[in-house]
């Protein structure tokens, strides 16, 4: 056996000493390096989706501004919304931080970008870029319209208005009649329907009624068009010419005593919304032809109805001084006719007048029904009061007795406005058919119904009706 001294020995004793070392040195770095996992591969996905047009309007104003909105999302961690990841910058400059940011530009070109940072791989970043340019927001344009049988109006003494909620711009009428409203961005983006209306700079001593509009954002390009009618109107024709009268709206739209009708026709629809029956009378619906025969299977008239009839369509035509002729037609010819076909009825209960309506607000026609003339005076009321309805109008019973009101007890028979159209009833039959006459020649979009609801609003602090 071989014997090993002592420096052999220490030899292989250090040798082994040093193996065993660099194994437990190999295994504890494996241990520190080998069970950590690498970064994970990791997707960015930026894209700025506000603005989505490359052209804005706006027209300036100090807090007008524009909305930056990215939409930023991680393969790994889903979608990014913390604003320390997301930085929007103009020319280098940081301008903002998160998902969404508000910022004022001016006119002219522009680009922005947004810096999404990885909060998973630190150091990692994708950037996506925008150009634009802002341009001014074109005006909306208001319009007043008026007429010879309106009146002049000093437009510069009105001015117009555009809101949507509590934001609103303005801007006065020129000599024109004219005025061209400025909106803020605000006032336009996110809605639907911007309010346009007009009213006097000095409420306190107003001339004209105001008038309002709720208007759908696209129909904002063509000009908003008022009739501008006056507060105090002059009778043009009949037995109250040349007399003045104060226009009363509300109470022209206030359901009478019969709990029925208004002078003015409207009906509320659901709980925001009115149907006005408001209109006039095409310049080839004058004179206002009228016939007059019995009812079917009832014979022929009598010589006393048809005197009566006829008697009383004269007397109405001078007191209203609105044309009216008498004229013999077949059941064929009225099909189609624009006048008032008069019935005398045997059997009809009460006596019954109503108008036919055209698509533009036109009057088109209108029926009557009466029972025969056994009472002189009260056929000749009777008649008198129903063409008035086939005329347009309603019931009144605020005003001073008179033709259209619902109760006719205190009228004697022999008085002079018994079975007369009294000035109040004629001013706003003829106010009526005049507004609608300057709409229709104008072309205006706004006339009593407008009117009405800015007098709710603005005067009586009631809401805002949607008209239809």
């Amino acid at each position: 056996m071989e014997r090993i001294g002592f420096n052999r020995l220490g030899q292989i004793l250090s040798i082994r000493v040093v193996v065993v070392a660099l194994v437990f040195a190999t295994l504890v770095s494996c241990k520190s390096t080998g069970f950590v996992d690498p970064p994970p591969e990791e997707t960015l996905t930026v894209s700025i989706v506000s603005p989505s047009s490359s052209n804005i309007q706006q027209n300036g104003w100090p807090d007008s501004q524009v909305e930056l909105q990215a939409e930023a999302r991680s393969s790994v961690g889903g979608r990014i919304t913390s604003p320390s990841l997301i930085t929007w910058k103009k020319a280098g400059a940081v301008i903002g931080s998160g998902q969404l940011v508000s910022v004022s530009f001016e006119n002219g070109n522009h680009e922005v970008c947004v810096v999404v940072k990885s909060a998973i791989n630190q150091g990692s970043e994708k950037e996506v870029c925008l150009s634009f340019v802002v341009t001014p927001a074109p005006p909306i344009t208001v319009e007043l319209v008026t007429s010879a049988k309106l009146g002049v109006i000093n437009c510069q003494n009105f001015r117009a208005y555009a809101q949507r909620g509590s934001v609103a711009d303005s801007a006065d009428f020129n000599v024109n009649c004219r005025a061209e409203v400025s909106p803020r961005l605000t006032l336009l983006q996110d809605t639907n329907r911007v309010n346009v209306w007009f009213d006097a700079k000095n409420t306190s001593n107003r001339s004209h009624y105001p008038s309002m509009a709720s208007v759908a954002k696209d129909s904002l390009k063509v000009n908003q068009k008022f009739v501008a009618g006056p507060l105090e109107y002059r009778i043009h024709s009949g037995k109250w010419s040349d007399q003045t009268i104060g226009i009363d709206l509300e109470t022209a739209f206030a359901i009478s005593a019969d709990g029925i009708f208004s002078f003015y026709r409207s009906s509320t629809v659901g709980s925001n919304s009115v149907y006005y029956s408001i209109g006039g009378r095409l310049p080839n619906g004058f004179p206002i032809q009228i016939t007059v025969r019995k009812e079917s299977g009832q014979g022929a008239l009598t010589p006393t109805d048809t005197v009566g009839f006829g008697n009383a369509v004269t007397e109405l035509s001078e007191e209203l001084g609105m044309p009216m002729t008498m004229v013999s037609l077949s059941a064929s010819e009225v099909s189609g006719w624009n006048g008032i076909l008069a019935i005398v009825s045997d059997t009809i209960p009460i006596p019954v007048g109503n108008t036919q309506w055209g698509a533009s607000g036109d009057i088109i026609g209108g029926r009557i029904i009466v029972s025969p003339n056994t009472i002189p005076h009260a056929f000749k009321h009777t008649v008198k009061h129903e063409l008035v309805h086939a005329l347009g109008v309603g019931h009144v019973s605020l005003w001073p007795p008179g033709l259209m009101s619902t109760d006719q007890s205190s009228i004697n028979v022999g008085s002079p406005n018994y079975a007369v159209p009294q000035p109040l009833e004629t001013g706003h039959l003829w106010f009526m058919y005049d507004i609608w006459e300057a709409k229709r020649q104008s072309g205006a979009q706004y006339g009593i119904p407008n009117m009405h609801q800015a007098w709710r609003v603005l005067v009586l602090n009631l809401p805002y009706q949607h008209i239809r």
